[in-house]
């Protein structure tokens, strides 16, 4: 399950892209025109070479928003580890 302290803080994502890695699946987070937008996929490849269904979702740039985010991405976890 990740946890706030898994991700890295606001103000590095307002000026750079964050990637993980949890168990299985891949994420990555970034501020966009419209908020912090999240993407997830099973592993082993990176974003680009992944042929597999990707799940997308924005949030709120905010403290709440990256809360939202984490919660999805554990609600996504859920779905990619049973595959």
């Amino acid at each position: 399950m990740l946890k706030r302290e898994d991700i890295l803080s606001l103000g590095y994502l307002a000026k750079a892209r964050f990637n993980g890695s949890h168990r299985g699946m891949r994420f990555m987070l970034e501020k966009g025109d419209s908020g912090l937008e999240v993407w997830a996929w099973p592993e082993p490849f990176a974003f680009d070479y992944t042929q597999e269904e990707k799940f997308s979702c924005r949030f709120s740039f905010d403290e709440d928003g990256l809360d939202q985010a984490i919660n999805w991405l554990n609600e996504v976890y859920e779905k990619i580890k049973v595959r």
